[in-house]
């Protein structure tokens, strides 16, 4: 379906679901859980589907790090079947990164694979150099589990770039890491030390004592 003017330019964020953001981002889980829910609440009484999904999201984020997997499916699922059924690419991949997390964590792989095959039209929607790593590492650690070294490999390598033009250097050395260790499992080991050796000097170079 064409989505309506509001929904391509949605209202500036109220100020609930901005600090909850922060708060979330700051690992302050159960600081965040409340503001979260206060906006669900209003944007629900205003029948406001787009904000509403936007803290479902945050609110399945919070659930999954705090190990609390029924509400956080809950909310995922919702959150991601109001962007599909918006045309909404940006709500659905969100959406499907913490639903496929949450299966993940859940040892329901099959359902976390499905969840990212789901949304895999929308990822050309994604512009967010910061979505994009997570959604190509993501699909990257799919596609390794499964042994298809051939398709993790450029996934990981669109993880690193969309992380570079960030400057973002942690989530770029993570996926060096990653991609370091999948080619010690496929025994690849001079390939696997080049991807490591890389993952330490950006590590090294960002200042990040995890060495």
């Amino acid at each position: 379906p064409a989505l309506s003017g509001q929904e391509r330019k949605p209202p500036e964020f109220p100020k609930s679901l901005v600090d909850a953001t922060n708060f979330l981002l700051a690992g302050h889980y159960k600081s965040a859980e409340p503001l979260f829910r206060l906006t669900l609440d209003n944007a629900l009484a205003k029948k406001d589907e787009y904000h509403a999904a936007r803290a479902r999201i945050g609110l399945s984020a919070c659930y999954l790090a705090t190990n609390e997997f029924k509400a956080g499916v809950e909310n995922a699922d919702s959150a991601l079947r109001y962007g599909m059924r918006a045309n909404n690419g940006e709500i659905a991949v969100r959406a499907s990164l913490n639903l496929s997390s949450l299966y993940r964590l859940m040892g329901n792989f099959t359902s976390a694979s499905q969840t990212l095959q789901n949304v895999a039209p929308y990822i050309a929607q994604i512009n967010e150099p910061n979505l994009k790593t997570q959604i190509y590492l993501h699909l990257a650690n799919e596609a390794a589990r499964r042994r298809e070294w051939g398709r993790a490999e450029p996934l990981f390598f669109a993880s690193i770039d969309a992380a570079l033009e960030k400057n973002n250097l942690h989530v770029a050395a993570v996926g060096w890491n990653l991609l370091g260790y999948m080619r010690l499992l496929s025994g690849e080991l001079e390939k696997a030390d080049a991807a490591l050796t890389e993952a330490f000097r950006l590590r090294r170079s960002g200042g990040n004592r995890n060495l």
